[in-house]
């Protein structure tokens, strides 16, 4: 454990009381210098500490603030929260964590960040990503697969987010194909996943699997384009951020432990938002209705069409409100 993380347990534990710099380091076996150059690094990734005079230092609890140690404490695996980074703002986790990734981290590291200022959905969409009220997280994995079976990860993953969703607030959540989730009829999170693979051989080198999940943004605070069809979780009692998180992750690499079984394919299925629901999809220049049938063995969307049956492999997908 990162000595900056040690003494964010201790101050956690102090529970409300200071502690002086110098027995911080008594503890640490560090200087008074040191402890203070930690102090300030976490202050710059948003930890409410404070300094009072004679006393030293004092953690302002915040369940809501972000919190390595705290995401630590839920995680199945302890192991895990030694790779979570946490940032306080980035243009996009995934876009920091495939430069990690292409440097070389190692499987299973999390990039989590307090606010995007450039966050991003399907298609080059953007991820409306306001501070304090969401989830924005990226995780790196390295499997053995091939470009083609990485193209379920994305189902898989979505499987994972309802489940999170569902354990730690108590709401049903749906999925939209192929990559959104609902919640009381409105998206509360988006998925994207993104693959660097080695086309000679067509084998994936690493994928990262990014998760924006909107916690408790106000329907106010969302830009008139998404007022209509974006919501939050919005949970009657509080939601504690870090122990989501840690569930997120927790079912996460769950499923991908599993993911050579395909267990998450007749969940993915009965989730399905769409089902019986009339459609209009977008696929590059062509547009046309259609009514959702349903999901199949490979996760594609099965509508019916003037044409007759079709099976989608992609595509943008409306629901028509009409």
């Amino acid at each position: 454990m990162e000595t900056k993380q040690k003494i964010l347990m201790i101050l956690e534990e102090m529970d409300g009381v200071a502690i002086t710099g110098t027995k911080l380091g008594e503890q640490l076996g560090i200087s008074r210098n040191a402890i203070w150059k930690q102090i300030n690094g976490l202050i710059q990734e948003g930890h409410s500490i404070t300094a009072i005079k004679n006393r030293g230092y004092l953690l302002i609890q915040d369940s809501n603030a972000l919190s390595k140690s705290k995401i630590s404490s839920f995680l199945t695996d302890p192991l895990v929260g030694e790779k979570i980074e946490i940032y306080e703002q980035l243009a996009s986790t995934n876009q920091l964590a495939k430069l990690k990734a292409s440097g070389g981290a190692s499987e299973n590291t999390v990039i989590i960040a307090n606010m995007q200022t450039a966050g991003r959905g399907k298609m080059g969409k953007k991820f409306f990503s306001p501070a304090d009220t969401g989830i924005y997280l990226s995780l790196i994995i390295r499997p053995k697969m091939t470009i083609y079976e990485s193209t379920l990860l994305t189902a898989a993953a979505a499987v994972a987010v309802c489940s999170a969703i569902e354990k730690i607030t108590g709401k049903i959540a749906e999925i939209k194909w192929v990559n959104d989730i609902f919640v009381e009829g409105k998206k509360v999170a988006g998925i994207l996943t993104e693959a660097q693979t080695d086309f000679e051989n067509g084998v994936v080198e690493y994928i990262v699997i990014g998760v924006g999940i909107n916690l408790s943004t106000a329907d106010s605070d969302f830009p008139l384009e998404l007022a209509k069809i974006a919501g939050s979780i919005q949970s009657i009692l509080p939601t504690n951020r870090n122990q989501l998180i840690a569930e997120l992750i927790n079912q996460l690499l769950a499923s991908l432990s599993n993911f050579e079984h395909r267990e998450f394919i007749p969940i993915y299925q009965k989730k399905s938002f769409l089902t019986g629901k009339k459609i209009t999809v977008e696929q590059f220049e062509d547009s046309f209705d259609a009514i959702v049938i349903g999901i199949d063995a490979n996760c594609r969307l099965i509508v019916e069409t003037e044409k007759g049956l079709q099976v989608l492999h992609s595509g943008d997908v409306k629901i028509r409100r009409f």
